[in-house]
C-alpha cells in the first residue's frame, strides 16, 4: 500500500490509480507537466504540453510561442526565411535552394545554391563553377557566364586559331611561297594572320 502522509498535501507516494505533483496526489497531470514514474513533472517552458523534459518533447507552445515543424520545438518568432502558419502557430523551413517569399517556398536564382532572398545578389553558398563573392556567385576562373544563367568553361577557339595559323604559316612557306614573285607580300600576309590571331586570343582570355 501506497504510503501517505497525515494530510493530502503532504503525500509522499500516491495509489496506484493517482499522479504525484507537488505532494499532492491527483487524478491526472496538470497541463504543462508530464508523467515519469508515477510522478508528474514540469515541462520546458516553451512547452503547453509535453512527453518528456526539454524542448524537444513539446506536443503543443506555451502562449509567445510557435512550433517549428523542422526543429521539433517551440521558439519564440518563425525566421524570416521560414513559412509562418499564423492560424495554426506553425513554422517550417522551405527545401534546400529555397527560400520564404511573399508566404511561400521559392526558388533561390539559379546563380545561388541557398539564399536569404531571391534576387542573384542574395546568395549564401554557390553551386559548381562558381565563386561567392559579396552574396553574388561568380563564374569562377576559367569559366564564363551562358545566357542561362550557368558558367561553363571557357572556349580555347583562341588557342586553336592560333595553332591553326601556325600551320598555315608552314603551309604557305611550303607550298605557296614558290608561286610568289615577290617574297615580301607572302611574308606580309602571314604576319598579319597571326597578329589577328593574338588578338582574338587576347580579346577572349580577359574577357568576362
Amino acid at each position: 500500500m501506497a504510503k501517505l502522509d497525515s494530510t493530502s498535501t503532504s503525500c509522499l507516494s500516491c495509489i496506484a490509480s493517482k499522479k504525484l505533483y507537488n505532494n499532492t496526489c491527483l487524478a491526472a497531470c496538470p497541463t504543462a507537466t508530464y508523467t515519469s514514474g508515477g510522478i508528474c513533472l514540469n515541462c520546458d517552458l516553451t512547452c503547453g504540453s509535453c512527453t518528456g523534459p526539454t524542448q524537444l518533447n513539446c506536443t503543443s507552445c506555451s502562449v509567445g510561442y510557435i512550433y517549428h515543424l523542422n526543429q521539433t520545438m517551440c521558439i519564440s518568432h518563425c525566421p524570416d526565411t521560414d513559412i509562418m502558419d499564423t492560424g495554426l502557430l506553425q513554422c517550417w523551413s522551405c527545401l534546400p535552394g529555397q527560400v520564404s517569399y511573399t508566404g511561400t517556398c521559392t526558388a533561390c536564382d539559379n546563380s545561388c545554391a541557398t539564399c536569404n532572398a531571391i534576387m542573384f545578389y542574395n546568395c549564401l553558398t554557390c553551386p559548381a563553377n562558381r565563386t561567392l563573392s559579396y552574396n553574388i556567385c561568380e563564374c569562377s576562373k576559367g569559366y564564363q557566364e551562358t545566357g542561362y544563367s550557368y558558367c561553363e568553361a571557357k572556349t580555347t577557339s583562341a588557342v586553336t586559331l592560333i595553332t591553326i595559323a601556325s600551320i598555315i604559316n608552314v603551309c604557305l612557306c611550303l607550298i605557296v611561297e614558290p608561286m610568289f614573285k615577290h617574297k615580301t607580300n607572302l611574308l606580309t600576309m602571314v604576319s598579319y594572320l597571326q597578329e589577328m590571331a593574338y588578338f582574338y586570343y587576347v580579346s577572349v582570355r580577359f574577357s568576362g
